[in-house]
């Protein structure tokens, strides 16, 4: 089986004779299981792996079950992951408790394996029907997307908005087919997140708005050395993905937009830096396609970082 398409599940729980439970109900060819015996060390896991679905254990010493629940719905890269309450608490008030702090299901304990199993699958299948993350890369889409471009022009920041794109990627695509794109496109997304986790802060946003395209919304201190490592960690890397003859020639042989052959050089990235201030934009739509401009702009100059701002007269 593909690699890409196994889904990755959570447990967390103190209970380690519980853990080994769920982990044997759930041993499955299409799932890779990874446990926290507690809440902090679950919500890193949950932070640094952007699993598939959490088994969340309600009490815990520490950390308990919803405190982690709540800091998983307040983060924008953690809030789409879907949550199974693990509880032995049978009232009511309890378990909505539970449900209106934001977990998709519950399961009372002691469960019957067959239960947990036919909730997971369940819960799985609601998750992929509403997605609103992109399933390759698990970063949100397109509308949370725009909905956090109009919450912050509302709220009228100052923020910048950092658009990532790969240069000349669908010559790659055509040479190295789906699987190999995939790869890249996977890879790109992680190395994202851990440039945000060392130079971001806890309220940036990171998105996935499809194809090779990746948002960050950021501190406008922080834009550039976000940029720059991001630059720097993708064109480092990108050489790994390529055949031993085209990473020492240094080029593939693909036809352009137009049907002519050329050479394509090896996959980089550019990032252009929009540096928003309140009033620039009217609404997220506007300042979408003010971005869409940027891009373009910044790839044909090959360079790979370039500031923008919506009061020049053109972008500079």
């Amino acid at each position: 089986m593909n690699p890409v398409l196994r889904l990755k599940i959570l447990i967390v729980d103190d209970d380690e004779d519980l853990r080994r439970l769920v982990g044997s109900t759930l041993k499955d060819e299409r799932y890779d299981l990874m446990e926290a015996n507690n809440g902090q060390d679950g919500l890193a896991l949950a932070f640094t792996e952007a699993p598939d679905l959490i088994l969340l254990d309600r009490q815990m010493p520490g950390m308990d079950g919803l405190e982690v629940l709540n800091k998983l719905r307040t983060n924008l890269t953690t809030r789409h992951i879907p949550v199974i309450l693990l509880t032995a608490m049978g009232k009511v008030n309890e378990r909505v408790q539970g449900l209106e702090t934001g977990a998709d299901d519950y399961v009372i304990k002691p469960f019957a394996p067959q239960e947990l199993s036919a909730r997971v699958e369940a819960t799985l299948r609601r998750s992929r029907r509403d997605l609103i993350t992109d399933p390759l890369t698990k970063l949100p889409g397109n509308p949370v997307l725009r909905e956090e471009l109009s919450r912050r022009l509302s709220s009228r920041e100052h923020f910048s908005l950092c658009y990532a794109d790969i240069n000349d990627f669908k010559a790659y695509v055509d040479s190295y087919g789906f699987e190999g794109a995939s790869e890249v496109i996977q890879r790109l997304g992680q190395l994202i997140y851990n440039c945000w986790i060392e130079h971001g802060a806890p309220d940036d946003f990171i998105g996935h708005i499809g194809g090779d395209d990746f948002f960050v919304l950021t501190a406008q201190e922080s834009a550039e050395p976000l940029s720059i490592a991001l630059v720097t960690g993708f064109n480092e890397m990108a050489g790994k993905y390529y055949q031993k003859t085209d990473r020492d020639r240094g080029y593939i042989q693909g036809m352009d937009r137009y049907g002519v052959q050329r050479r394509f050089p090896l996959l980089s990235l550019s990032v252009a830096i929009i540096d928003i201030a309140p009033g620039d934009f009217s609404d997220s739509k506007d300042l979408a396609a003010f971005a869409a401009r940027c891009k373009e702009d910044v790839k044909q100059t090959r360079t790979k970082i370039n500031h923008y701002r919506k009061r020049d007269v053109r972008p500079s």
